[in-house]
């Protein structure tokens, strides 16, 4: 290190242990030390510019927002770095933009100082970030996403205005955000339960179904909805959601009148254990469609539930051979058993072992 650089390097200890004990006024616009620093940022010399933008950050004077936002995109990422933590301490709306750009930064650390300016700035910072989302620039997407996610409940209001843009994409990344957010965040995925894309739709049922609890009861009342999709969806997020009043719920759903959304409720009670879910099934199990018929014959094979074995061997016997298909699977499943796919020879073989059941 040369003697100037020295210099310099004695006289910013010197300022920095200043500024700890100088009251505000002295480090508002204009004064010596604000200029000194901001002369230091067009220095030559990259270990300068750094100390200067530290020292703004460190004084936190608005007048420096402008030379710091400039001092992002310096050719040294140290004085990136530098610059993205001073805007964050200096808190100001008007970087926003610039920290936003700079979460594409070649440098994994600046995108990091960018996203805790970011977090630190708070809520003027939600809505550019949530319109980010329709960047094309993959680092810009993920880093605001993440951000918005660890602002919880403050970011919904900004992520609903992109759920309601033409974009499909950011619309998926704003429900997989609102997913993160949990809680707070169910009203804004009930609405995207009705969006006009399936992923969009898919990915708000999953949500929903890991918030459970506090969805459930919305996703009840979707059921009565008049959209065949949202009751569709909703049918497949109470699936997700193991809270006591799923399986009834989902049991409802069995009479609707649109096939797609009984085999969601089907394909919903067979992830689930217990006798309310295996009634259920045995009730869809006499559908009038053959879908539904044969995914409430495979998912009773998975609950290895007895109580099954009598509406299955009945089953054997339905005009469909997929759904008697899927009925000798469920009863070897069930019972260990292997006897084909004739009903009368499962109904003899059950009746003996009820008669030594009886016996013993």
């Amino acid at each position: 290190m040369n003697e100037r650089k020295r210099a310099i390097s004695r006289a910013a200890s010197l300022l920095f242990v200043l500024l700890l004990f100088l009251p505000p006024a002295v480090h508002s616009q204009g004064t010596p030390a604000v200029e000194a620093l901001l002369a230091a940022l067009k220095d030559r010399d990259r270990d300068i510019r750094e100390i200067g933008v530290r020292g703004l950050g460190m004084l936190k004077a608005y007048s420096s927002v402008p030379p710091l936002i400039g001092a992002l995109k310096d050719e040294d990422s140290g004085v990136r770095r530098q610059a993205a933590w001073a805007l964050g301490e200096i808190r100001s709306p008007r970087a926003v933009k610039a920290l936003i750009e700079a979460l594409n930064d070649g440098d994994p650390l600046v995108r990091e100082g960018a996203m805790a300016a970011l977090r630190r700035i708070g809520t003027p910072a939600i809505r550019p970030l949530a319109l980010s989302l329709k960047r094309n620039e993959e680092e810009i997407r993920n880093n605001a996403a993440v951000i918005l996610a660890d602002m919880g409940a403050p970011a919904v209001e900004g992520l609903m205005v992109v759920l309601r843009d033409e974009d499909q994409r950011a619309r998926k990344y704003a429900t997989v955000i609102l997913g993160e957010i949990g809680a707070p965040a169910v009203d804004a995925l009930m609405d995207a339960l009705k969006d006009e894309d399936r992923t969009v739709r898919k990915f708000a049922a999953l949500a929903l179904g890991e918030i459970c609890t506090p969805a459930l009861g919305r996703l009840k009342e979707a059921l009565r909805s008049e959209d065949r999709e949202v009751r569709r969806y909703a049918a497949t997020a109470i699936g997700e959601c193991g809270a006591p009043g799923a399986e009834e719920a989902l049991a409802t759903a069995l009479e609707d009148p649109v096939r797609e959304v009984r085999i969601a409720a089907v394909e919903a009670l067979g992830d689930r254990d217990g006798s309310a879910a295996v009634k259920a099934l045995l009730r869809a199990l006499e559908d009038e469609d053959q879908t539904v018929r044969m995914l409430a014959a495979e998912a009773l094979g998975r609950t290895g539930d007895p109580a099954a074995v009598q509406a299955l061997i009945a089953a054997l016997g339905d005009r469909s051979s997929f759904v008697r298909a899927e009925a000798e699977k469920a009863l070897r499943e069930i019972t260990g058993e292997d006897l084909g796919r004739d009903p009368s020879v499962w109904q003899r073989w059950w009746e003996r072992k009820g008669d030594e059941a009886d016996r013993s």
